[in-house]
């Protein structure tokens, strides 16, 4: 509230332009991969078995989970049970300085140059979480492959 008793809002953004960028190219992708779908057979023949529905709601579900975790301010990355990325979320990759959006997909921690010197600590922390199903909340301080300390907290779950 102001002086004058007007309710005012104080809205922050950031500038999304490098991200249209990369969606128009995600697009582009998408339709040629669907281009290509639809000249193959066995793909064909599966889609005529989904409904329509069912589509559009998976994808509809799909959108607006990447849009919940694109923008909530926490770094998430998700991996499977070897340890190998499956995806991050965009304000890992804006930390990380990723601008490939499939850059963590299949990778390990050792070939993850921020996690330089740290990959032993982030690896046991996540065995022990898969081992025993109990999530675990961590602040650690990192020496940062560029040599600056940062802190974190992690939660892996």
């Amino acid at each position: 509230m102001d002086d004058d008793n007007n309710l005012k809002i104080l809205l922050i953004s950031r500038d999304i332009s490098y991200f249209k960028e990369l969606e128009d190219n995600w697009l582009e992708r998408e339709r040629k991969l669907r281009e290509l779908a639809e000249t193959l057979p066995e793909i064909r023949f599966w889609k005529l078995l989904q409904p329509e529905s069912e589509k559009s709601a998976f994808h509809k579900t799909r959108e607006m989970l990447d849009i919940v975790i694109d923008n909530i301010p926490h770094l998430i990355y998700w991996k499977d049970v070897d340890l190998k990325y499956l995806g991050r979320n965009r304000n890992y990759a804006l930390e990380n300085n990723i601008e490939d959006p499939n850059f963590v997909v299949g990778k390990k921690d050792i070939e993850m140059p921020w996690l330089v010197g740290n990959v032993n600590l982030v690896q046991e922390k996540e065995f022990r979480v898969i081992r025993e199903d109990k999530p675990e909340n961590v602040i650690e301080l990192w020496n940062l492959s560029d040599g600056k300390e940062s802190w974190f907290c992690d939660v892996c779950t």
